[in-house]
C-alpha cells in the first residue's frame, strides 16, 4: 500500500500526525542584569536574558533558555505569536514536558 508518511515536517521539528503541540505563554525582559526563568501569573514564564531585543537575538536566547528550562531540544520550540512584542506564544512539539 503506498501512501503518505506518517510523519510531517514542521519547520525542522518532526511530529506525528497525532501530536499536537502545546501552547506556551512566556514574557521577555530582554537587556537584564542577569538571565533567568521564573513562573509568573497564571503560569506565564517570565524570561529575562541579557541579550537586546534587536536582530532577533533576544527573542532566540529567550527560546535557548525555556528550551533547558522544559529539558527539550531547541528545535522542539517555535514562536508562534508576539515577534515584536514581550508576550510571546510559544508551540512546544515534544514528548517530554
Amino acid at each position: 500500500m503506498t501512501g503518505r508518511s506518517k510523519q510531517q515536517t514542521v519547520g525542522s521539528v518532526q511530529k506525528s500526525k497525532t501530536q499536537t503541540p502545546s501552547l506556551l505563554r512566556i514574557r521577555v525582559a530582554p537587556k537584564s542584569r542577569r538571565e533567568a526563568v521564573t513562573v509568573g501569573k497564571k503560569g506565564t514564564l517570565e524570561v529575562s536574558v541579557k541579550e537586546p531585543a534587536e536582530d532577533n537575538r533576544a527573542n532566540s536566547r529567550a527560546v535557548e533558555l525555556v528550551a533547558a528550562h522544559l529539558g527539550v531540544p531547541v528545535k522542539a520550540l517555535r514562536i508562534i505569536r508576539g515577534h515584536h512584542s514581550q508576550g510571546k506564544i510559544l508551540e512546544v512539539y515534544a514528548h517530554k514536558l
